[in-house]
């Protein structure tokens, strides 16, 4: 155990030294469009990947194979949604903050999204709102009620 923290370390030690010197390869792998988006939602990513997972657990996309075929569907079936999810909650939330710090600083006149950021609890309660119908209307599409007169 001792020698794998040892390289795990060392490793992180040289990834590290290699992006203090930033050369033309980690330029090339670091600072490409794709890893630079993905650092922007990434605090998104973090907090609703469980979510998304525990929704597809809750309606059984994953139970049937061995444990490597399940681990395939787990990441095959889940990064699309988990990134799309991501986009947006970046997309609706953190974009207005950032666009209203930018539009602060430069004195210029507010637009919509500085007006709508003025006033958090109108857009927390229009995001909740819209994220509780879709999942109530998810449930009953996936799981419709049944009628029990028959």
């Amino acid at each position: 155990m001792f020698v794998w923290n040892l390289g795990v370390g060392f490793l992180f030690a040289l990834l590290l030294f290699s992006l203090a010197l930033s050369g033309r390869l980690v330029h090339g792998l670091f600072a490409n469009k794709i890893m630079l988006w993905l650092g922007e939602i990434s605090y998104s990513f973090y907090l609703w990947h469980f979510v998304v997972l525990e929704i597809m657990v809750h309606f059984k996309m994953f139970s049937l194979g061995s444990p490597e075929t399940m681990l395939l569907r787990v990441i095959l079936y889940s990064i699309a949604p988990v990134l799309f999810i991501a986009w947006l909650s970046w997309w609706i939330t953190e974009r207005p903050f950032l666009l209203y710090r930018k539009e602060t600083a430069s004195n210029r006149p507010l637009g919509v999204i500085g007006k709508i950021v003025q006033r958090p609890w109108l857009t927390a309660v229009i995001v909740g709102s819209i994220l509780v119908f879709t999942a109530a209307s998810a449930e009953n599409y996936l799981h419709p009620i049944i009628d029990s007169t028959r």
